[in-house]
């Protein structure tokens, strides 16, 4: 076994062949590069197995459902009832499942050069390189896909359907890395790549592998990036325009006895009026009926958190705290990652192997799991102390929610300034979905048209259909 130089930091792609030392210049180099993949290769697969039990519904022992703060459902619970089946659910299965699957085949990967120190024969180097670009492949599409779908559906009003369990998602995420790993299996493109087994770094073939493994990543991560961006500039324009209509109630609630009147919705047989808008009083499903006693209107809805139902503007943060969160995970892990795989492969091009940008890349691409699994669990800590009624608002919001419920009457009608409400509401529960909404909340009664052609309700359902 020939170890190249200790003192060599640059190493020339020629030294990465079959047989040849896996310890490549600098020696430490080589064990940071594999342990810290191997560490966070297992935390990854953890955090995927954590994730699918989560959206299972599968129930722990209670200390665990305890130590969770009820995250995870105890012994006894009724699985049929706990287990979610929406839209976004699968969004988390199929990103979990892909990423578990990912970090087995590269885990698998760097254990096998660490143990052996050397690179593997052609066939098997192939093998292995076949294998970690399909699946890195499949996965950096799928994150990439979902993200762009999210985004056309809640910004730009784009209606994709995948069909049955999904399929078209499938066959465009996974056909298309099938296809490329053909095309690239042909022209002898896999084999052994300096940390890991991908491009092979003798042939032009592999080189391009390893470019377009790049590009894969760099499109993951602006889509990612732009995408969760554009999403929580949307939820916080619309939250924005939802407080700046509450906070005018004065001007409907003086001089307006004969229009508030003549738009009164009909008086329930005890004398109550009943609202046509219920989800509209405390966005979220908080409201109430309001009764009208002398001359005058008194909610009897109370503040929406009292009720255990969230409000719009709570729902508003929680569903920007959310998308931050998606953010920060993706310049932490996918942003890196792109500019690491990035420069190696052009590394590549002219002849050279450089170690610091191969850890940044293994380090990048194998934590990925954990840290999604991380953003997964606390957005969901999130959204269940929000239908729980335990979050505390934002303080640039906690003055709306307090002030704003009292003044929101169901004797107003305010078509052109409910739009915004309905539309906060419908984001925050499209992006925050992991229960089942109140019905108030998913179908107003008596939706009202705009002006625009299209109703609040419809608003609701083409944003909520998001998830």
């Amino acid at each position: 076994m020939n170890i190249t130089s200790s003192k060599q930091w640059l190493i020339p792609t020629s030294a990465v062949k079959a047989g040849a030392s896996a310890v490549l210049g600098n020696e430490p180099m080589f064990y940071a590069v594999h342990l810290s993949a191997c560490i966070n290769g297992v935390a990854s697969l953890l955090g995927c197995i954590a994730v699918l039990l989560h959206v299972a519904a599968v129930p722990v022992p209670r200390v665990v459902s305890v130590w969770t703060r009820g995250l995870f459902h105890p012994w006894g619970t009724d699985r049929t009832a706990a287990k979610r089946v929406d839209f976004s659910a699968r969004f988390s299965r199929y990103l979990a499942v892909a990423d578990l699957i990912w970090h087995t085949s590269h885990l698998t990967d760097h254990a096998l050069l660490l143990a052996h120190k050397e690179y593997p024969e052609d066939s098997l180097a192939t093998g292995l390189a076949l294998n970690l670009f399909v699946w890195f492949g499949w996965c950096q599409m799928l994150h990439c896909a979902l993200s762009a779908y999210s985004y056309l559906k809640i910004c730009r009003n784009v209606h994709l359907k995948f069909g049955r369990h999904d399929w078209r998602l499938h066959v465009v995420t996974f056909g298309s890395v099938v296809v490329l790993a053909i095309i690239f299996y042909v022209v002898n493109g896999f084999g052994s790549s300096a940390y890991w087994c991908l491009g092979n770094n003798q042939t032009f073939g592999g080189s391009m592998v390893s470019f377009m493994s790049s590009m894969v990543a760099t499109t993951n991560a602006m889509a990612t990036t732009i995408g969760n961006r554009e999403i929580q500039k949307k939820v916080s324009q619309v939250s924005l325009s939802t407080k700046s209509t509450a906070s005018r109630p004065t001007t409907y609630k003086a001089g307006t006895s004969s229009r508030a009147s003549a738009q009164q919705p009909p008086a329930s047989p005890d004398g109550s009026v009943a609202s046509s808008k219920r989800g509209m009083l405390a966005p979220g499903g908080g409201g109430g009926a309001t009764s009208s006693t002398g001359g005058g209107t008194s909610s009897t809805g109370g503040t929406s958190s009292a009720h255990g139902d969230p409000s719009s503007d709570q729902r508003s943060y929680v569903a920007a705290q959310c998308l931050r969160t998606l953010v920060r995970t993706a310049r932490l892990v996918y942003i890196p990652l792109a500019i690491g795989s990035l420069t190696g492969s052009l590394l590549i091009f002219i002849g050279i192997v450089e170690p610091i940008t191969c850890f940044i890349t293994a380090t990048a691409a194998n934590c990925s799991g954990w840290v999604n699994a991380y953003a997964y669990f606390h957005n969901e800590l999130l959204k269940a102390s929000l239908r729980a009624g335990t979050l505390s608002a934002a303080p640039s919001q906690a003055g709306t929610i307090q002030s704003g419920v009292g003044a929101r009457t169901a004797t107003v009608d305010r078509s052109s300034e409910k739009r915004p409400s309905i539309l906060a509401s419908a984001l925050a529960a499209s992006l925050l979905r992991g229960g089942s909404a109140p019905p108030s909340q998913a179908q107003p009664s008596q939706p009202r048209n705009n002006g625009k052609g299209m109703s609040g309700a419809a608003d609701e359902a083409k944003v909520d259909a998001a998830t």
